[in-house]
Formats: C-alpha cells, structure tokens, sequence
C-alpha cells in the first residue's frame, strides 16, 4: 500500500467533497480514489468518511486526520522541493486562478516571466470572473479582489485596484457629462454586478460623501462588454483603471466626476495557510510584490501624463 497516495487521495475528497471531485482534481478515475480511501480505511482500521446517496460527511476522527494528513503533505512536499531547488530551481505542477481582467491585462504577461525564470515548472493558468476556494477547486494560489471567509486559507494582499467612472467624448457630445454625483441618476450606466451587486455607487471628496442609487441600463460580469460599451459612445461606465490606463492617457475615454473618489479594491493572492508554505507558492507571491508593490506601470503612466487623477491612485 502506497500510504502517502492514500493519505493524498483521502484528502482531496475531502476538499472537493466528493470521490469524483477528488478523481477530476488528481487526473485518476473514481474507482481509483475508492481503493485508495477503501486501503486507507483497512489499513487504521476506522471509517473516516461516511457515504451515502445524496451525500459525503467527515467522522470526527476523519476531521482529526485529515488535518494530520495536510501538515504532513505539505512537509512532504516542502522537502521535496527544497532539494529540487538546489539542484534545479522551481519543479512540478503549479495551479493558478485569477480574474479575467487581470489576467488579460497583466499576470498572464508576469506567470510567462515567473516560468522563464523556473523553466522546469509547469504552470495550469486559469483565467475567470468567480471568486474560488484554492483548496476546494484545487489551486495552488487564486488571485482575486475578495475575501474568502475561510481560516484555512491566506490572504496576500500585493496591489490597489482603484476605480473611476469614464465615458468616451462621444458620450460626452451626446448626452453631456454628470455635473453632481445625483445626476448619474439621469444616465445611461453600464455596471458590472460582481463588483457592483447593490447599484449604489459611494462617491466622495474633502468636504462630503454621497451614497448614489442609480439603475442600470446593461449589467454585466464582462470587462470586455464595459469596455465595448464605452468604446460606442453610449455609456457611462465604472472601470478599474488598470485596465483602461492606455484609454485614459491617449484621450479615447474621458473621467467622469473625477473630483470624487471611489471605493477601491485589494488585489491579493489567496492560498493555503500552512506553516510549510510550498517554495512555489512563497516565490510567486514574492514575484508578485515585487512587481506591483511600489508604483505598478500603469500609476506611473497616468501620474506622468494626468497629473489631476494622482489622488485617485492613493496618490496626492
């Protein structure tokens, strides 16, 4: 019996919740995760889950072993890989989520950069609008803008995501542009319902803040339809700046109300909290503060060019 496969397997069930979930996780077929748990069962001679038709539940002594398990996996595995480093750098397989705005715009560049520095690490990149579990979905590291209320997991926050409402000149010639953040009530607005659910829009300067109720014309969970939407001359929208950076600079879109602030967001990295933090991991979120924790590119090009948008920046 091949004890730590066993111990691998029995833990990932128990992250997904299902002996298909941890098959899919591992690349191995279901009756290939039921032998493993049915040899470790036989092998401690206790139930440590308990399986039924609608559902799967953790005995108390599973719950005790599987903690058990994931610190001596993660020692395992951290072991392993520092004499890997030794010899050859970073190795294995290295699973990373992000959201899709960032990921277009800037990490996918940046995991490029982190694998030519690690060239035997192979890397599983993937791109999306939801906010995931690491451990239940099976990542190493997630990099996303929310928490997870989860005290397994660790939360590294490494760059502001600051936002700003924009129009394009079109829109501008059209419709004109809000004068107060009351007359937002009055346009065409396109917002994007995973950053914006409750359609308030918390806008302030020095002097007071304002809590603005507005109703959309178009909902969406897309960068590129805010963008399109933007693009056409027919929409109000509010972007991360990140993303529109180039936009703002050469002039295709115009701020909006700009002697208000918004709320921003913390961008961060989200992966399993452990005392044995995998060498991978530590590098790449190192790789990360040290690309983003200063001045991001896109700050230093709209500082030079717009001065006036500093303070939207966490800069005054």
């Amino acid at each position: 019996m091949d004890e730590l496969s066993n111990m691998r397997a029995f833990v990932k069930v128990v992250e997904s919740g299902s002996f298909a979930g941890a098959a899919r996780l591992m690349e191995l077929s279901p009756s290939v995760i039921t032998k493993r748990i049915n040899q470790l069962e036989n092998h401690l001679d206790a139930d440590l889950l308990r399986r039924s038709t609608r559902q799967l539940t953790v005995t108390d002594m599973g719950s005790t072993y599987y903690e058990r398990c994931v610190r001596i996996l993660g020692e395992v595995d951290e072991a392993r890989a520092s004499v890997q480093s030794m010899d050859t750098g970073l190795a294995g397989l290295f699973r990373i989520s992000c959201v899709g705005s960032f990921a277009s715009s800037y990490l996918a560049r940046d995991v490029c950069e982190f694998q030519r520095q690690h060239p035997d690490l192979r890397i599983d990149f993937r791109a999306n609008d939801y906010i995931y579990d690491p451990i239940a979905e099976g990542y190493d590291l997630c990099v996303q803008p929310r928490d997870i209320l989860n005290d397994t997991i660790t939360k590294r926050p490494f760059v502001h995501l600051h936002r700003l409402l924009i129009a394009s000149p079109a829109y501008a010639a059209k419709y004109g542009l809000p004068k107060v953040p009351q007359d937002l009530a009055e346009h065409r607005i396109v917002l994007n319902n995973f950053v914006t659910p409750e359609h308030v829009l918390h806008l302030k300067n020095d002097k007071e803040e304002h809590a603005v109720g507005i109703k959309p014309m178009m909902l969406t969970n897309n960068i590129n339809l805010l963008e399109a939407a933007v693009d056409e001359g027919e929409f109000i929208a509010l972007i991360p700046i990140f993303y529109f950076a180039d936009k703002l600079v050469n002039g295709s879109v115009v701020p909006v109300l700009d002697q208000y602030l918004l709320p921003y967001a913390e961008l961060s990295a989200y992966y399993r909290r452990s005392p044995h933090v995998p060498m991978k991991i530590r590098a790449f979120v190192k790789f990360l503060l040290e690309r983003y924790g200063d001045t991001p590119i896109w700050k230093s090009s709209i500082i030079e060019r717009m001065p006036s948008l500093a303070r939207h920046l966490g800069r005054r």
